[in-house]
């Protein structure tokens, strides 16, 4: 789900939503926005600033050093031993070692810590969504997957919402749209009560498989007194893709922002249960939340697209795997390099 400019996309900020009252203020963001435009956060970040340098040069930051020194080996040496056990599982510890050579003489260190790595994943966090474990024995000397396309979480900075705003800032807003698959007619209620939150008008569109469900979802927006409701019956083919950017081409050129929605439900992982509230929650968790996302839209012009931070089970299934092919020939196709 994400909310963007119709007219240019220049840049991509992503948000996580926090507490109200939360004192987390627009630090992450300062390659997007021109602080000297917000005179009412410098002091804030300044004194964010002035509090992590004294806790980096505080005594017991410093006497601390070496325990976190030790635990960082720790965890280390106990990634690599459920790695070699996952392994051993598969392969004899002969074959094991021969692998792990012929790893080290053809790319070096470097190259072993990565396949380490990725083994450590495929032990751990492929288990916690049911991904099957399909260990053929030659992955550890095989060719790498593709590489992430999101960022580890280290150095994937997010901007917090709602802005701690000294007071709710006034501003001039476009016409702004909602664009919506809802595969699961029952969850158009949910949705509505989220678009209850844009504090703008807000003309509706929603695509579902069946004139049933279109039924059903057009007397759950009955009353919608914000805009206008249209829903549309479209093949089930291509997820929610197909529906926002083929069902709904003729939608965009009417307005400034477009907000990408998606009734998504994933009852085979329960790890995965919460995905959507979390989606939802980053974009229009409160009235106060949407307000942000609009300030930050009509205060840099750069900015083309605001999405909600990666949800943290997914994040390492993020990659681009067997569709890079594909995705190279429809961005040739665009004209785009």
């Amino acid at each position: 789900m994400s909310c963007f400019r119709t007219r240019g996309l220049k840049r991509l900020v992503t948000l996580k939503r926090v507490h109200p009252h939360s004192t987390q203020d627009l630090d992450e963001i300062s390659n997007g926005f021109d602080r000297d435009a917000h005179p009412k956060l410098n002091p804030n970040v300044a004194e964010r600033a002035g509090q992590i340098a004294a806790l980096y040069k505080s005594t017991s930051w410093r006497v601390t050093r070496p325990l976190r020194d030790v635990g960082r080996i720790w965890r280390k040496i106990r990634d690599v031993r459920v790695v070699v056990a996952r392994l051993l599982q598969h392969v004899p510890l002969s074959v094991l070692a021969k692998s792990v050579l012929r790893v080290l003489r053809n790319e070096g260190l470097r190259g072993l810590k990565a396949r380490v790595r990725q083994q450590h994943y495929l032990a751990t966090q492929a288990l916690a969504i049911d991904a099957p474990d399909t260990f053929d024995g030659a992955e550890l000397v095989g060719p790498l997957p593709s590489a992430e396309v999101a960022r580890s979480l280290e150095i994937d900075y997010s901007v917090s919402v709602p802005f701690s705003f000294a007071e709710i800032p006034s501003f001039k807003c476009g016409k702004v749209a909602a664009i919506i698959h809802l595969y699961y007619e029952d969850l158009a209620s949910e949705f509505r009560s989220y678009l209850s939150n844009v504090p703008v008008d807000l003309d509706v569109y929603i695509s579902t498989t069946d004139a049933f469900k279109a039924t059903a979802i057009e007397c759950a927006f009955a009353g919608w007194n914000k805009g206008s409701v249209e829903v549309r019956v479209v093949p089930n083919r291509g997820r929610d893709i197909a529906p926002k950017l083929v069902s709904f081409s003729d939608v965009y050129g009417r307005y400034d922002y477009v907000l990408h929605m998606h009734g998504k439900r994933s009852d085979h992982a329960n790890v995965l249960s919460p995905w959507r509230h979390f989606l939802l929650e980053s974009l229009l968790g409160t009235p106060q939340v949407v307000t942000s996302v609009l300030y930050a839209f009509e205060q840099n012009p750069n900015l083309g697209m605001i999405a909600a931070q990666h949800f943290e089970p997914m994040r390492h299934w993020m990659i681009w795997g067997g569709q890079f092919p594909d995705c190279t020939k429809t961005r040739g196709k665009w004209g785009s390099r």
